[in-house]
C-alpha cells in the first residue's frame, strides 16, 4: 500500500479502508471457500470470475489497489474502484460491474465522507475521479465527491441536492485534442454544469489550469493542502461558460 500512502497519506488510507488484490488470482476464491461464502453471489457481484474453458474460478481483481465504494450513509460497501499497480493494464481504473447493490449512475463517490460538511457549507466540490476526491479529503476538504466513470447523471446530482443546494465543479486540466478548442476536462464540466442547473442546483466553477509547460494537471496533483482552494477563482457557471464560448481571447485552459 506504499503507493496509497504516498498519494493520500497513511492515516487517510487506513481510515478509508483501502486494500490490495494480490496477483496470483486465487487469494479471494480460496478465502471465500474456506469461510463458506456464497460463490454464486460473488460471481454476480463481479468479485470473482469463471474461466469459460476450464470452469475454474479466479479473482477478478489482480495486482490492484482496492478503493471501497460506499453508499451515502457509509454503512455498507457496495463496490470497488480498483487501480492497476503493474503499469501494464490498458485500464488504469476498473470499477465494479452493475449489480443489485451497485448502480454506477446512482452512486456518488465520497458522499459518505462529505455529507455533513456539505450540509454545513451548502456546497459540494465535484471532481472527475475517486482518486482526486480522496486527495481533497486527505488535505481536509471533506465536501468533495466524484463520479465513478462517465458523465454526471440526473440521479447523482439530485442525490447531492438532497444534502446541499450548491455544486462547484473543478476540472481536469488537459491539452485540447487537434482541432478542439477545449480539453476534455473543460467539456466534462460544461456538460455537468448544464445538467446541474436543470436539476435546480446553484452551480459554480473553479477552473484548474494546465501545469507548467502545458502538461496535464488534475485536482489530485494540484491540492497539496486545503488553502489551495483559495488560489482558484470561483465563477458562477453561466459567467464561466459565457467566457468559454464567446471570448475568443480567453485562456481556455
Amino acid at each position: 500500500l506504499s503507493v496509497a500512502h504516498q498519494r493520500w497519506g497513511k492515516e487517510h488510507t487506513e481510515e478509508s479502508g483501502l486494500g490490495f488484490a494480490p496477483g496470483n488470482g486465487q487469494e479471494l476464491v480460496q478465502w471465500a471457500r474456506s469461510h463458506g461464502e456464497n460463490l454464486t453471489l460473488m460471481l454476480e457481484a463481479g468479485l470473482i470470475g469463471r474461466n469459460e474453458n476450464t470452469g475454474q474460478l479466479y479473482d477478478f481483481y489482480r495486482d490492484r489497489l482496492m478503493i471501497p465504494i460506499r453508499e451515502g450513509l457509509g454503512q455498507h460497501v457496495v463496490g470497488f474502484t480498483a487501480r492497476d499497480l503493474t503499469g501494464e493494464s490498458k485500464a488504469k481504473y476498473v470499477n465494479s460491474k452493475e449489480s443489485d447493490a451497485y448502480h454506477k449512475s446512482q452512486i456518488v463517490f465520497g458522499v459518505d465522507v462529505g455529507r455533513f460538511e456539505a450540509r454545513r457549507t451548502g456546497v459540494w466540490y465535484c471532481v472527475e475521479g475517486a482518486a482526486d476526491a480522496m486527495k481533497l479529503h486527505s488535505v481536509g476538504i471533506l465536501n468533495c465527491c466524484a463520479t465513478l466513470g462517465g458523465n454526471w447523471t440526473k440521479q447523482q446530482l439530485l442525490l447531492l441536492k438532497s444534502i446541499a443546494n450548491g455544486v462547484c465543479f473543478i476540472n481536469d486540466a488537459d491539452p485540447p485534442s487537434r482541432g478542439e478548442r477545449f480539453g476534455a476536462g473543460i467539456g466534462y464540466v460544461i456538460r455537468a454544469g448544464r445538467l446541474a442547473m436543470e436539476c435546480g442546483l446553484t452551480v459554480s466553477v473553479r477552473e484548474l489550469s494546465l501545469g507548467e509547460g502545458g502538461v496535464k494537471q488534475d485536482p489530485g496533483s494540484y491540492f497539496t493542502d486545503a488553502h489551495m482552494m483559495g488560489t482558484l477563482e470561483e465563477l458562477e457557471y453561466v459567467t464561466w461558460y459565457a467566457r468559454k464560448v464567446w471570448d475568443k481571447n480567453a485562456n481556455i485552459n
